[in-house]
């Protein structure tokens, strides 16, 4: 989808006709017809019939309004309404918005949908406009199915439908977005752009959903049968096959090389001698799409040898072309994998799944598939980079079993957002509904709200509001972001507990108005804690599923004059205090920040933000009771008092701690989470806006138990004894014996050598540009504790060399190996970085962040990630594949 294309949009605004003018109405019928054909071709056009299709026709029958197409009014990004089309392809594969009505097979195409110039796009942007008419087609605003993320329901959770309110909001005003909330449905694709529609029929609202819905269901189970590469090229084939005829020209040939990121000297020739050989048996002159991945797979061969050959004859012999199951268990999954609890049953159902992986394959014809018990080296070569081999342990990733998270909260590291609402910096950026539904389709089950009076609406109700105080960041009503949440747990129903962090500026007015707010609409999902909450143990994440637990603060306690660390540290006093950042402007609040907090709001407090003074005092307070420390104290406390490391890791193991940026990262920069997490903090909160390496880090640490933000915290951190931690090929890990704080699992020494890589896109996912020069940064993130306990964050990096011209099938086959000596690997992480060599400046393509506690030793497949932490578009093909080796030290 042309990304670019929104700020062209400039179609007529909801209500005006797509039709022309009466007067030329007869004489330009033929021409509308004509133009309504072409668009009916687009959205008739069927991909390559992979088996993936056949599940989506198969789950999505009856949609025929969809098919046919709905009427919509689009919201643009400036707010605007538009009227669209929206249409489901008759292969399932695609979502179509156009300005044409598609009914009866003809209709009006709007004189402005065929003049709309073009962009011309390269890799440095738009250079430039074309006229249409040669390359509309090219151009046609479509979403595949691979690209949407989530589909949502009734939400007012983006900028553009913010956009389209009237600007008196704030005033309580509501406008056409608020009056018709429950008909706006919200397609969010690439991460988090989205595509916002007002549907008024809700028929046609719920089919459209429901058939999107059992679309990507369909899509993501099916999947996992087709290999990378077969995805990659049905992902770009609307791109691609620009008349439709499901053949590739040469042409067409050029631009597929071009997409995938392959360099292939005198490509046209190449193609022509394919043609060539192929001209016998067919009558076509272009190329079908078992031929176009059957050349380039022979284009791979001439490129380059792959690592999976070379694996292949070390482990099984330059002569065999297949091995039995037996030999695969014992000579690579036991051996080279490490896997030594591996069964013949298991290596059977692995070849099993292989051999019915379809790699070029036109359905329809009979698959050739193998014997259970035999693997071929084509096969092989599948498992490398599948996510069956995974350096990330499949154990941890799901939960398994019985596992549940049923041990206190202060028990588990959970995901945390920093100034949630905040789109850019701390100082003037937009404050926005839509940052919060992002950080929840993150994962991140802790959000911060920073409340303050508001203005009263013409019915005298007190509107509370959110932003960043003392700054010029703009305001959003506390109501909406409620409401948001609301829709998120309807949607997510059996979710773990979502935590609101409540920094609470509010005069009692506004604090009766938050309360009020809180339980109409949240309703049965806000959780009400007992009255003698603070005096028995914190709940499960188990038990509070499906809720939203409010952490706030109590009216504040006297100061009893502590030493220096007993100085107020609450993130609610401490950051981007007007003292310690000048700024224009002022806060719009009269109130003392010391205000009691009324009972109504109190009683609804479920964590209760304290003073910090000293750990063998806060030992003693109730479980419920909670401390906010800004990265600045985090050193602080450690350094001035070694014995602080562990007296800290103790008040986690019962209490909360909430960490946070220091108020001087006015750029929303983020600070590195593993020295809050090594202590045992529950809490660290990130400016989830910017997505730089603390934040990929929290995205790796919170891969565990399926993204669900919550991972209980290793027996170190604990202070646990455990004698069964499984890590290496030798199951277990020894604990050095000491005291019950100072229990740590032994060093590892981690050597990481990168191999290859396949199917990697352009940085940002980006169509247009030359191919890439990708490198890998391999990075090891580590804390290291002195013998005098004092805690410290360490890091260490290697990169390998850049291959030229070729993001398909990359080969690094890295002799420089790295060492990494892992001082503590229950909280360490190693973060493999796909890069792209340039002139001037590198730009980053892909990430993927691991745990060393659920990384798995031999040749093992990493999933890149695109920036948003997800795996949609052309990040889902983007696999690098490495060796790992893991020892005792």
């Amino acid at each position: 989808m042309a990304k670019t294309e929104e700020e062209l949009d400039s179609g007529p605004d909801e209500g005006s006709l797509l039709v022309l003018p009466p007067d030329d109405k007869k004489s330009s019928l033929a021409k509308t017809q004509m133009m309504s054909q072409r668009t009916m071709k687009w959205t008739q056009t069927k991909t390559p019939a992979t088996s993936v299709g056949k599940a989506l026709m198969e789950q999505t029958q009856g949609y025929n309004k969809a098919i046919k197409g709905i009427h919509v009014s689009k919201i643009t990004s400036r707010g605007k309404f538009r009227s669209r089309i929206l249409t489901v392809s008759h292969d399932r594969f695609a979502l179509f918005c156009t300005h044409q009505s598609i009914k009866g097979g003809s209709g009006f195409l709007s004189t402005m949908a065929r003049k709309l110039p073009v962009p011309f796009i390269t890799r440095k942007g738009v250079r430039g406009f074309t006229q249409p008419e040669a390359l509309r087609d090219k151009y046609v605003r479509y979403i595949d199915i691979a690209d949407i993320d989530s589909v949502q329901v009734g939400v007012v959770g983006t900028q553009k439908l913010e956009a389209a309110r009237e600007h008196n909001r704030l005033k309580g005003k509501d406008s056409r977005v608020d009056i018709h909330r429950n008909e706006i449905v919200t397609i969010v694709h690439h991460g988090h752009d989205s595509l916002d529609v007002l549907i008024t029929k809700k028929d046609e609202r719920v089919e459209l959903v429901n058939c999107i819905q059992k679309m990507r269901k369909a899509y993501f189970e099916a999947q996992r049968n087709v290999s990378n590469e077969a995805l990659l090229l049905r992902y770009i084939w609307y791109d691609v096959d620009v008349n439709r005829d499901g053949q590739i020209g040469e042409t067409e040939f050029n631009k597929i090389l071009n997409r995938i990121n392959f360099s292939v000297k005198n490509p046209g020739k190449v193609f022509r001698e394919h043609i060539k050989s192929k001209l016998k048996s067919r009558k076509q002159d272009g190329l079908s799409y078992p031929e176009v991945m059957e050349l380039l797979q022979k284009l791979k061969k001439q490129k380059n040898t792959s690592m999976a050959n070379l694996i292949w004859d070390e482990v099984f012999g330059i002569e065999a072309d297949k091995v039995s199951a037996g030999q695969f268990l014992s000579k690579f999954i036991h051996a080279k994998q490490g896997q030594h609890n591996a069964s013949i049953a298991n290596a059977i159902e692995v070849i099993s799944s292989l051999n019915q992986m379809e790699i070029n394959h036109q359905f329809g014809e009979p698959l050739l598939v193998m014997p259970d018990d035999e693997l071929s080296r084509a096969r092989f070569e599948l498992y490398l980079f599948d996510v069956m081999n995974s350096a990330c342990d499949p154990w941890k990733l799901q939960m398994i079993g019985d596992v549940t998270l049923d041990q206190p909260m202060s028990k588990y590291w959970i995901n945390t957002s920093h100034n949630t609402y905040l789109t850019g910096d701390q100082l003037q950026s937009t404050s926005s509904v839509e940052m919060y539904m992002r950080s929840l389709r993150r994962g991140c089950k802790c959000l911060e709200l920073d409340c303050w009076d508001g203005e009263k609406s013409d019915s005298g109700d007190y509107l509370p509001i959110v932003f960043h105080g003392h700054t010029l960041t703009s305001k959003i009503l506390f109501i909406d972001i409620i409401r948001g949440v609301r829709s998120y747990m309807a949607f997510h129903k059996f979710t773990y507990p979502v935590i609101l962090s409540l920094e609470n500026h509010c005069s009692h007015p506004f604090q009766l108005a938050i309360a009020k707010i809180l339980e109409d609409v949240l309703g049965d999902y806000l959780y009400v804690p007992a009255v003698d909450v603070s005096q028995h143990p914190l709940p499960s994440p188990e038990s509070l599923r499906g809720r939203v637990v409010i952490k706030g603060k109590r009216p504040p306690e006297p100061d009893d004059n502590a030493e220096e660390l007993a100085e107020p540290v609450d993130d609610e006093e401490d950051p981007y205090d007007p003292k310690a950042i000048p700024v224009a402007g002022k806060a719009d609040t009269k109130i003392s920040k010391h205000a009691k907090i009324v009972k109504e709001l109190a009683r609804l407090t479920l964590f209760h933000g304290t003073k910090f003074k000293a750990f063998e005092q806060s030992i003693t307070e109730p479980f419920s009771h909670m401390h906010s420390i800004g990265e600045a104290k985090i050193g602080k406390i450690l350094s001035k008092n070694p014995a602080n490391t562990d007296l800290w890791r103790q008040y986690n193991v019962n209490h909360m701690t909430r960490t946070y940026p220091s108020g001087t990262r006015v750029d929303s920069s983020n600070y590195n989470p593993l020295l809050a997490w090594s202590v045992g903090s529950q809490l660290v909160a990130l400016n989830f806006q910017t997505s730089d390496t603390p934040l990929l880090l929290n995205d790796g640490r919170f891969r565990e138990n399926k993204h669900s933000g919550y991972v209980l915290k290793p027996p170190s951190v604990l202070g646990i004894a455990s004698e069964t931690l499984i890590r290496t090929k030798k199951q277990r890990s020894r604990i050095i014996p000491e005291d019950n704080f100072r229990k740590r699992v032994l060093p590892l020494c981690v050597r990481v050598r990168v191999l290859s890589g396949s199917c990697l896109p352009k940085p940002r996912g980006a169509k247009a540009g030359e191919a890439i020069d990708p490198y890998v940064i391999v990075t090891m993130h580590d804390v290291l504790r002195n013998e005098d306990g004092k805690a410290t964050y360490v890091y260490s990096s290697h990169s390998t060399a850049s291959v030229n011209d070729n993001g398909f099938c990359p080969v690094w086959n890295d002799k420089k190996t790295k060492d990494f000596i892992v001082n503590t690997p229950e909280v360490a992480m190693v973060h493999f970085s796909l890069r792209e060599s340039d002139v001037g400046l590198d730009e980053k393509v892909g990430d993927a962040t691991i745990p060393i506690n659920m990384l798995r030793p031999g040749y093992r497949s990493i999933q890149l990630l695109d920036s948003n932490n997800t795996r949609t578009g052309p990040f889902g093909f983007a696999t690098l594949l490495v060796q790992i080796h893991m020892t005792d030290m």
